[in-house]
């Protein structure tokens, strides 16, 4: 099978230069990129016994940002002739080459016309120097680097794109010969020779009169001119491409003319091992595709050969091998009746072997010509025999149906009709994925073609069908892995897509799938799937019982108490974790089950948003008609209520889930539509319960704050979506407030919707637009709807804001809007199967219409004007009919109001009355009350919350308290504690005030996404970074020429500016180096000038440029016109060059600096009296900034309760996170330094408020240098493509590979070794990999047990780093609070040795977070909790500490400071306890000189007792942990790791929790290769595992994986997924005789087919106790 690989795999190092090699790119090796180098050794004296390092095994190097400049020659530094020799070639040779070209092209045309030269044997053949630097380069014609390692073989490699250029080497021996350079007499000579022949040929073949004779001497005249041009194009392949098409036609020859049977097959055999060996681009260029597929269809037609089945197997072969070496060929085989001659072979199956062949050559066929197999041939005849295929066959036959259904003509409905039993069949019966899949997808597409005919529908689509289709949703989607998928995530998103349209055309059908099908149930709980915790069990099998679970459908909805849906409901969390094409076509399928409502109003001009949907063609309105009477129905009346119950709830969590715009306009589509058309008790049921009136003041406060953020330099389309987005909202608010003002009146009040109205319409009726487009507006054209837009208006929606460059061509960009604003068609979606590659976008277009019909909002083509204009217009309509409303219901002030006020003011004047205890607990629970929520209509919103001033209050009282003062504990009493008076989990006081403050921080907060404008319909995100920027390098420097004072390149965005450099260095070296070649006087020069070291610098607007800068972010900072401005990528992305100037500066440059977002080394601790915040004033609002310190203080205060009724999940903020995530989804911003403020100030100040697993990836993306967020992207990518998400694994841009340092180790020596390997590479930028000396382990596994074992050796006893009071023979620490640092004397011999372990320590656990390696530690967290003070805490802070870490000795210490009180009975004199000046438990540690002889006594208690605190927990440990830091922040900065608590840390480094339940194993281990699920063995080793204790656990985690803890997010996490397959016996032996092996690097358990479960358990066990340490061949 032909591969593609990319062009970055380059030569070897040692080849000599050829033609392709010289034109290279200039930043081919960017050292800088990745840093160091693999050759580098350790030092000298090394034990080669300890360590050694494979430096013979070279890898490829980092990150090397490609460019391209105009100058096409770069070489890089070779020696000086061989560089002449080339540079002589290349001005020689090239002009030539390119002549004989175009006199060779000139000949192939005469022939032609004349009949003399095949139109598919070799008219392109000269062409192959173009196909040398072509993105389809062959494996088998590149030259690989020989020191790759094993490892990467599966990877890509190299850039991608265009980074670099690498020939061809057909004749490799040329690279190695000298004789490679012609010299310019030789290619003088030739070039005359062949173009003197050509032109002599020409003469004669006119002047011949004998047709035999021109023929003949034409032909000999083209073979001189090959000849002639075989030479001067040596070594590219062209010689071969002659000869094959000449040996394939002369088989072509003896076919036609040969009746020997037995000679015909000899052959077709000689034929089909040919085709099987021939090159990709040999056969492009020189394979007779119509005359042999011609005369292969003739032998399959032929009577004479209809028994002779071999012959026709071996023609059906041949075929394919066409196929496999020349896809392109396909049309022409077409044309060449190769369809009906191979169906012709299924209609009668004589021969299973013919039948199997024809059916895999139709399969290949069809992934070009799918629509043609559908036009030529019977379907039917495909699947006819599908029983008696094999399982390979059966997976061809439905990928052959699958590809052939992208466009089925209505002849071929009885076609589809007599297949689809056994489509259904198989969809709903089979067990092979793969199958089942392709039998679903086949259905997908019949749907698709028959949408306009929903009478057709109903007739093919039965209940059946239907219920298996939804049924497969609840096994397939959801976080549990692929493996047990039996439809992959890209198939269900096409069959959601395929419902959709179904529903979109067919009310019936739609109404089957609410009554029978119980939709609802189905997406809900599709949707439960992504909890981080199983729900119900449901996603534990990949098997589906179809009745099973609507009869358990049917039992939820009897035992049900009423219809609003809410048990159950998904959670925001759930939602966020969501793919979001899932939520997008959820959010499709709701919409086209419910109907729209047409909104009545005079003045109704243009439907903003598409939301009522005026734009409908004739034929929806009357299917929507239908559907409102269908469900008007009284018998349906409570089915579709039930529906809506069930899925609202959903859509309101999705709002808030992310922060994407199509799925949040989607949401509000589909909530209107609901409010629209629910009867009004409906509505007080399930909607008035909902959290809807906040959701739509947040959407208008958000919106007004945009509008205000936006001036005119912003492209018009980022300030219309907001505005779609308020539209909704006010539409929503309308219908409800309108059809139930009882309910929602009050609410809306509540809430300051009139408030927020009011301040809206301020700011549109100022709005230069709204004021232009109201005076164009009269009385004509009121009536007039969009579609009826007169010329002059659609001429200003090309012309917004008065000018071209701001018009809707940049529809394609996401710009400064926080939502994602691509759109995103089902074209885009792939299956990320290896099947089922022909459809396109073209075959089935109609239904990606109406389907993107949900997604269009108009944007693109409405004028801002008319949008602001229609707004302001309907923010008068709901305000002066809210207003009549109020009137006519009247509201009265909330009470809870006026005691807010009064709380404030109590609040405020503390300084001046000194509460009591009991005054301050009155107080709190005053404010309790107001804030509770036991009477919903009563309880005060988060509006008035923030509106009434008590959060500043509230803020300065607990920031000015100490935590032990009467204010503080009696709050942590009355809102904190468990046992508070109040009430406990959702009553709990804090519950309701935190989420009342989330609640407000949502309202106000108004921070934006950065985007770097790339569009969603490349593959991935990571694509960004493959997009190039064009600029102009211009100098002023006289010393250089003018021809190199101005370049013109187009280089990568993320490339640095080093590279631009090295670049730059290279082409100016290169351009003297043309010099000497043409002007000996300058060679001279040259040579005369000493060589100066120099570099380029950058200068753009006047300011140096550091070489560490992206293009990107050097770009987007030179448009700042501020520091805190958002720039939009359409001023980046544009098609004039940007100009950067440059000059040459004597001296190397320094090193760039990696780290992108530095932190303040004093970051992340927060006294008591003072926030530590830095200037938060960037992130806008002032109520949000006091919002989120409070939220901060709340925080503190309930961390440090003693029996929290909370947990920090509390603080969580949902709608932060998901913009975070999405911000972070944008590599190219991110890896140019320019995230916004926002997400940087909030994650690294607030970090509470989001959750552990974006917090670590904030780090890995911020924290860990330029080259390893690049890797990071990458590896993303590729595990989203092996999940099979909608993102095409083989699509994924590859930017290049990490280096990697592999050393090998001995384990005698470990520790020694690995001190060794950090202290020399712990801050190199590479992998670091391990081997062990004679084991053959290599990868993934020996390096994850390195980290294990390591880890285990830093806790030895004898290395005295840890606190260890157990007194047991144990080698290692086992401390009960877990590790802390020994107190060490400064004048101890081993003093300076245990700093030097814990800098070690430091860069060890450092670069296992840098690698993404498991650690296993069991650190006390208030080790990091003192390594986040900046200087000594006082003593009451180290007092706390103490009692975390020695509870004896603080109890002890208690005990002592009693005697200091006079008013405390003495027990016992102080003399009597016999203390002398020595640390307790450390008799080697004197706290003063001569300490053992010094006792403690009344009168030196008190420094006693201190001097014990500081020694165990303050001097006596500060050392060694900042020498833990300072080894830390070599890799990385440690104040980076702020952003996490001291518990989250002590989690991350190996104490976090494991789930090994039954059901949670079976979700994510993987049966494959013999075994399945349902297994027994399978099944028998589920259960074994999940009854082992902790230590059989880590015995076989080590044994499964290197490591002995699992990562953080368990067994999901592990990438590669854990796979268990059957180990076959061999011989006479039996499964029960073998023990199960592993291979470490893939997670992979091989396990025999034991007895029973106890043999099963006896043998792995064992296997897990004598496999341990040690790597060795199974």
């Amino acid at each position: 099978m032909k591969q593609k690989q990319c062009l970055s795999k380059v030569r070897s190092s040692n080849s000599k230069v050829s033609f392709s090699n010289i034109r290279k790119q200039a930043s081919r090796d960017i050292p800088n990129s990745n840093g160091g180098s693999d050759a580098d050794m350790l030092s000298e004296g090394e034990d080669d016994e300890e360590i050694e390092h494979l430096s013979g095994r070279k890898l490829r190097s980092g990150i090397k940002p490609s460019v391209t400049s105009s100058v096409r020659g770069n070489m890089e530094d070779k020696e000086e002739n061989e560089e002449d020799a080339a540079l002589r070639w290349l001005t020689g040779s090239y002009r030539r080459s390119s002549q004989a070209r175009k006199d060779y092209e000139r000949y192939c045309e005469k022939q032609r016309d004349e009949g003399g030269i095949n139109r598919n044997s070799n008219s392109n053949g000269v062409q192959v120097q173009q196909r040398n630097v072509s993105d389809d380069m062959d494996d088998d014609y590149l030259s690989n680097d020989s020191n790759n390692d094993d490892d990467d073989d599966d990877d890509n490699g190299g850039h991608g794109h265009n980074n670099y250029e690498s020939s061809r080497n057909e004749g490799s021996s040329n690279h190695g010969d000298s004789s490679y350079y012609p010299s310019r007499h030789a290619v003088n000579s030739s070039n005359a020779g062949y173009s003197e022949n050509f032109w002599r040929s020409q003469r004669d073949s006119g002047a011949n009169s004998d047709s035999t004779d021109a023929r003949s001497d034409s032909d000999a005249n083209a073979r001189s001119f090959r000849n002639a041009l075989g030479r001067f194009l040596s070594g590219t392949g062209f010689e071969e491409i002659l000869a094959d098409g000449s040996e394939i036609q002369a088989m072509i020859d003896q076919l036609q003319t040969e009746t020997d049977p037995y000679i015909v097959q000899e052959t077709l055999n000689q034929l089909s091992g040919k085709l099987l060996m021939m090159n990709g681009l040999v056969a492009e260029r020189g394979l007779p595709v119509t005359s042999l597929t011609t005369e292969l269809v003739s032998i399959l037609n032929d009577p004479k050969y209809q028994e002779l089945l071999q012959i026709q197997l071996v023609s059906c072969r041949c075929l394919y091998n066409i196929l496999e070496v020349s896809p392109e060929a396909v049309h022409t085989m077409v044309e060449c009746n190769v369809i009906e001659a191979l169906s012709s072979r299924l209609a009668v199956i004589d021969y299973i072997d013919l039948a199997e062949q024809a059916l895999q050559t139709l399969e290949m066929i069809s992934r070009d010509a799918g629509d043609e197999i559908m036009e030529r041939s019977n379907i039917s005849s495909y699947l006819t025999y599908l029983d008696f295929f094999t399982i390979h066959s059966q997976r061809k036959a439905l990928s052959l149906l699958v590809n052939s259904c992208d466009h089925i003509p209505k002849s071929k409905l009885a076609e589809i009709r007599n297949i689809l039993p056994t489509v259904e069949r198989v969809a709903t019966e089979y067990t092979d994925s793969s199958c089942v899949e392709s039998a679903w997808l086949a259905i997908s597409k019949i749907i698709r073609n028959f949408e306009k005919t929903p009478e057709v529908l109903s007739e093919l689509i039965n209940l059946s069908l239907l219920k298996g289709m939804v049924s497969i949703f609840p096994s397939c989607l959801g976080n549990h892995h692929s493996s047990n998928r039996i439809v992959s995530f890209g198939a269900c998103i096409k069959l959601l897509g395929s419902l959709t349209l179904m529903c979109h055309s067919s009310p019936d059908l739609s109404l089957t799938l609410m009554q029978l099908c119980h939709l609802g149930q189905i997406i809900k709980q599709s949707l439960l799937n992504f909890e981080k915790t199983d729900v119900d069990g449901s996603n534990s099998s990949s098997t589906v019982n179809i009745n099973a679970l609507s009869t358990k459908f049917e039992k939820d909805d009897d035992n049900s108490a009423d219809s609003s849906g809410k048990s159950g409901t998904v959670s925001i969390e759930a939602l966020m974790s969501t793919p979001k094409e899932l939520l997008l076509s959820v959010l499709k399928l709701v919409a086209s089950t419910i109907p729209f409502v047409r909104r009545e109003r005079s003045d109704e001009n243009l439907d903003v948003g598409n939301y009522l949907g005026m734009r409908r063609a004739q034929e929806e309105e009357i299917s929507n008609k239908k559907r409102i009477e269908l469900l008007s129905d009284s018998k349906y009346v409570e089915i579709y209520s039930k529906y809506v119950g069930e899925v609202f709830p959903i859509l309101i969590n999705i709002y808030s889930a992310t922060v994407d715009y199509r799925i949040r306009r989607l949401s509000l589509v589909c909530i209107l539509r609901s409010c629209a058309s629910l009867d009004q008790n409906s509505i007080g049921t399930i909607v008035y319960d909902s959290n809807i009136s906040t959701i739509l003041a947040s959407i208008i406060t958000q919106g007004k704050n945009s509008l205000l953020r936006y001036d005119s330099s912003v492209s018009s389309l980022d300030r219309i979506r907001p505005c779609i987005l308020i539209y909704g909202a006010f539409l929503i608010a309308h219908v409800l407030v309108t059809r139930s003002p009882e309910l929602f009146l009050r609410d809306f009040d509540r809430e300051g919707m009139l408030s927020h109205t009011q301040r809206l319409l301020t700011v549109l009726d100022q709005d230069e637009n709204v004021i232009n487009q109201s005076s164009k507006i009269n009385i004509a054209n009121e009536g007039n709807t969009f579609s009826q837009m007169s010329v002059d208006d659609e001429e200003g929606a090309r012309n917004i804001n008065g000018s071209d460059d701001d018009t809707h061509e940049h529809t394609n960009e996401d710009d400064v809007y926080d939502e994602d604003e691509m759109p995103e068609t089902d074209s885009e979606i792939s299956d990320g199967s290896e099947v089922h590659e022909s459809e396109t976008p073209r075959s089935i277009f109609s239904s990606f219409r109406h389907l993107n019909e949900y997604e269009d909002d108009g944007a693109a083509l409405i004028p801002i004007g008319k949008v602001l204009y229609s707004l302001n217009q309907l923010c008068h309509e709901v305000s002066q009919d809210y207003q009549t409303l109020l009137a006519s219901h009247g509201t009265s002030r909330s009470k809870h109001m006026k005691e807010l006020e009064e709380i404030g003011i109590l609040l405020s004047n503390k300084g001046q009355v000194n509460y009591s205890e009991k005054q301050w607990m009155n107080l709190w629970t005053r404010f309790a009350y107001c804030i509770s929520t036991d009477n919903d209509a009563e309880a005060i919103s988060s509006f008035e919350l923030t509106s009434s001033g008590i959060i500043d209050v509230l803020l300065k009282t607990l920031l000015s308290e100490d935590l032990k003062s009467f204010c503080v504990m009696s709050f942590q009493n009355i809102f904190c504690s468990r046992s508070s008076i109040l009430g406990s989990e959702e009553k709990l006081p804090l519950t309701i005030l935190v989420r009342k403050l989330e609640e407000a921080l949502e309202r106000t907060e108004s921070f934006c996404i950065v985007t770097s404008g790339t569009s969603l319909r490349s593959d991935t995100r990571a694509s960004s970074m493959a997009k190039q920027l064009r600029i102009k390098l211009v100098s002023s420097d006289e010393t250089l020429d003018e021809s190199e004072r101005k370049v013109l390149l187009m280089i990568h965005a993320i490339a640095t500016f080093k590279s631009i450099d090295l670049f730059m260095q290279s082409r100016l070296n290169r351009i003297k180096s043309i010099l000497r070649v043409f002007s000996p006087s300058n060679e001279r020069a040259a040579r005369a000038t000493p060589n100066e070291s120099y570099h380029i610098e950058f200068l753009i607007n006047g300011e140096v440029v550091p070489p560490g800068t992206t293009v990107y972010g050097a770009i987007y900072r030179s448009l700042q016109k501020n520091p805190h401005e958002i720039v939009s990528p359409r001023l980046i992305w544009t098609a004039l060059p940007h100009v950067v100037n440059f000059r040459k500066v004597l001296g190397s440059t320094n090193e760039p600096d990696d780290e992108l977002y530095p932190v303040d080394s004093n970051a992340g601790y927060i006294t008591s009296t003072n926030s530590g915040d830095s200037d938060l004033s960037s992130l806008g609002d002032p109520v949000t900034i006091e919002v989120l310190h409070l939220l901060k203080v709340l925080h503190r205060i309930n961390g440090r309760t003693t029996n929290p009724g909370a947990s920090d999940a509390l603080f969580l903020n949902y709608k932060l996170t998901a913009k975070l995530n999405r911000q972070l989804e944008e590599p190219l911003i991110v890896a140019s330094g320019t995230l916004p403020d926002w997400s940087i100030d909030i994650t690294r100040n607030f970090p509470f408020v989001f959750p552990l697993e974006t917090r670590v990836f904030f780090l890995q993306s911020t924290s860990f240098g330029y080259s390893r967020l690049i890797d990071l992207w990458q590896s993303r990518n590729k595990q989203q493509g092996d999940n099979n998400s909608a993102l095409n694994a083989r699509n994924v841009v590859q930017l290049g590979r990490p280096v990697r340092h592999k050393f090998r180790l001995s384990r005698k020596k470990l520790f020694q070794g690995a001190i060794k390997v950090l202290d020399g590479y712990a801050s190199a930028p590479g992998l670091l990999e391990i081997e062990y000396f004679d084991e053959a382990g290599t990868g993934m596994g020996p390096t994850l047990e390195f980290y294990a074992n390591v880890s285990k050796e830093f806790c030895k006893k004898e290395l005295n780093l840890w606190r260890d009071t157990d007194g047991s023979n144990s080698l290692y620490v086992n401390y009960r609070t877990g590790l802390f640092p020994r107190p060490m004397d400064r004048k101890a011999r081993i003093y300076q040795k245990s700093l030097h372990h814990f800098s070690i320590l430091g860069k060890f656990i450092a670069r296992a977070l840098l690698d993404n390696r498991i650690v296993d530690f069991a650190f006390n967290p208030l080790f990091f909790e003192l390594s986040k003070f900046p200087e000594l805490p006082g003593e009451t802070k180290l007092l706390d500490i103490l009692k975390g870490v020695d509870p004896e000795l603080f109890k002890s210490l208690s005990f002592l400071i009693s005697y200091l009180d006079d008013n405390v009975k003495k027990e016992a004199n102080l003399t009597d306890l016999s203390l002398s000046y020595v640390l307790p438990g450390y008799n080697d540690i004197q706290l003063v000189e001569n300490g053992a002889n010094v006792q403690v006594t009344e009168v030196n208690l008190e420094a006693y007792v201190n001097d014990v605190v500081q020694a165990t927990v303050g001097k006596g440990v500060w050392e060694q942990i900042q020498a833990f830091k300072k080894g830390f922040s070599t890799v990385f900065p440690y104040s980076s790791m702020a952003i996490f608590s001291s518990d989250e840390l002590t989690k991350l480094l190996g104490s976090a929790d494991e789930d090994w339940s039954l059901e949670t194993l079976l979700g994510v281990v993987k049966a494959d290769h013999g075994y399945t699920v349902e297994s027994p063995s399978f099944q028998n080793l589920l259960e074994v595992l999940s009854s082992f204790d902790k230590n059989d656990r880590r015995k076989f985690l080590q044994f499964l994986t290197g490591s002995p803890k699992l990562p953080i997010g368990g067994f999901k996490a592990l990438h590669p997924e854990f796979t268990v397959v059957r180990k076959p016996a061999e011989g006479k032996l039996k499964p029960d005789n073998y023990l199960p092996s592993v291979m470490t690097c893939a997670n992979y358990l091989k396990l025999p087919e034991y007895s029973s479960k106890d043999v099963l358990r006896q043998r792995l066990i064992k296997a897990m106790n004598e496999g341990a340490n040690t790597f060795l061949l199974s």
